[in-house]
């Protein structure tokens, strides 16, 4: 059972400029004392082919943790657009809320970004190098993707078993959460497949056709010779 439980999230300044910080609200629980900090830190993945984009706009400890709900707000400087590709400053993303525990992380929130430009001239045509002054970013809020992990808290640190326990089970919730992203594409092969596999029967079937429409002539064939 986790000691925090996640409260709420909220984006005090959304939507935003790109070159603006993020000002995050963040509520949580605890239900007993806690020996150390937590940790809160947020991601911004800069490509969706390569996380060597990926950029940690901030890291921070939050403590002493008292019991009951606390809050506090957690502000981020942007992501540096030129360590981005610039085919992708100006595009959806994703950013990564984590909350992490003796550097064991127990949950992640995810949230979708768009990034677009206000000027309906640039959304048209957009420029060929990037006018980041211009680009505004706007979260999707309403459907963030929230990851639960089970970690070894005070009360349960320096047992072994338990340990693997719960990497095995944290393997199994990445496990699944890869499978919900190929999902789609899995469907999509399996379309292909389906497509081949009537393709090759069809093949088949004119092959049969075929060789009865010789078998039928042969003995037409020998009747004339004899006639």
């Amino acid at each position: 059972m986790s000691v925090i439980s996640l409260v709420n999230v909220q984006l005090l300044n959304n939507p935003a400029k790109f070159s603006d910080d993020f000002k995050i609200e963040i509520t949580f629980e605890c239900s007993e004392e806690l020996k150390h900090d937590l940790e809160w830190k947020l991601t911004y993945v800069g490509s969706s082919k390569s996380a060597d984009h990926d950029q940690v706009l901030d890291s921070i400890l939050v403590g002493p943790i008292p019991v009951g709900v606390s809050k506090f707000v957690m502000e981020c400087p942007p992501p540096s657009h030129e360590l981005i590709p610039q085919q992708e400053v100006v595009s959806v993303t994703v950013m990564l809320l984590s909350g992490l525990y003796n550097e064991n992380e127990f949950v992640r929130v995810g949230y979708y970004v768009n990034n677009e430009y206000s000027k309906d001239e640039y959304k048209e045509e957009p420029p060929k190098k990037v006018i980041i002054e211009d680009v505004v970013r706007n979260i999707l809020v309403e459907k963030p993707r929230v990851t639960k992990f089970n970690i070894p808290w005070d009360n349960e640190q320096g047992k072994d078993d338990e340990k693997k326990e719960f990497d095995m089970q944290n393997k199994e919730v990445e496990e699944e959460e890869e499978d919900d992203d190929d999902e789609s594409e899995e469907e999509e092969e399996s379309e292909e497949d389906e497509e081949e596999e009537e393709e090759e029967e069809e093949e088949v079937l004119e092959e049969e056709e075929l060789e009865e429409e010789e078998d039928d002539d042969e003995p037409d064939l020998k009747r004339q010779k004899t006639d």
